[in-house]
């Protein structure tokens, strides 16, 4: 997961600057405000699944002491 966010941080720094060299007209603002708000919303994303793979952690944590306590 963490190579995942890596990379995404790395290809928004390449985009960043690719971006920034071309022109769009009147077009750009708009088009940096909704990549932006995508990242915002990928960010949240990879949030959110770290959250569940913790909670997939600890509730394996519980089933194997669940189990040892019964044998």
């Amino acid at each position: 997961m963490q190579q995942i966010i890596d990379d995404l941080k790395l290809r928004h720094k390449d985009f960043q600057g690719w971006f920034n060299e071309t022109s769009f007209g009147d077009e750009k603002e708009r088009i940096w405000t909704a990549l932006s708000e995508m990242a915002i919303l990928i960010d949240r994303l990879c949030q959110r699944i770290h959250q569940l793979e913790e909670k997939i952690k600890d509730c394996e944590g519980e089933n194997n002491k669940k189990i040892i306590s019964f044998s």
